[in-house]
């Protein structure tokens, strides 16, 4: 428990809605309804999607606006706010996000551990990549080719520069 659930209420009695917390409220919450762990991984989606997309995910001005996106629309996945995101983890918060509670991890452990899968696929995925570059096979004749015309380049310029600085006997 994270402790907005009963911070908002506070807010609530005092007349101030659910005030700069409502955001993060789950959909049930917002209805007054019987909350359990699941809408803590709500909360928690909430916050993470604000980290990978720089935005939150429910946010208007008006609260009743804002009641309405949280009951009833998705935001956009993080992925496409943010292309740096990982799909994985975008995927990860949008189910953390989701309306109904039946359909939410229904434990926060297991939100954790498809977190740490999204990790572990990334270095499995940065592995494949460094094994794919160091293995790319050139031919031979390629290569030289290619060199040859850095090399060829290097000594034309090395050249020149040289007797750009060696004075003209001519002109002596």
């Amino acid at each position: 428990d994270y402790g907005i659930s009963n911070m908002s209420m506070i807010e609530a009695e005092l007349g101030n809605g659910l005030g700069r917390l409502m955001p993060y409220c789950s959909p049930e919450q917002i209805r007054g309804e019987a909350m359990d762990q699941r809408s803590n991984v709500f909360t928690v989606g909430a916050i993470l999607y604000e980290m990978v997309a720089s935005r939150k995910a429910f946010d208007a001005a008006d609260p009743v606006a804002l009641v309405g996106q949280i009951e009833n629309e998705m935001p956009a996945e993080p992925v496409r706010v943010n292309p740096k995101v990982n799909s994985a983890v975008s995927a990860v918060i949008m189910k953390a996000l989701a309306k109904d509670p039946a359909e939410r991890y229904q434990a926060a452990h297991e939100l954790v551990e498809d977190l740490e899968k999204c990790k572990e696929n990334k270095k499995e995925t940065a592995d494949v990549k460094k094994t794919a570059a160091t293995t790319v096979k050139v031919d031979a004749a390629a290569r030289q080719a290619a060199a040859s015309k850095f090399v060829s380049a290097a000594a034309t310029a090395s050249e020149s520069a040289v007797s750009s600085r060696t004075p003209n006997k001519s002109a002596v």
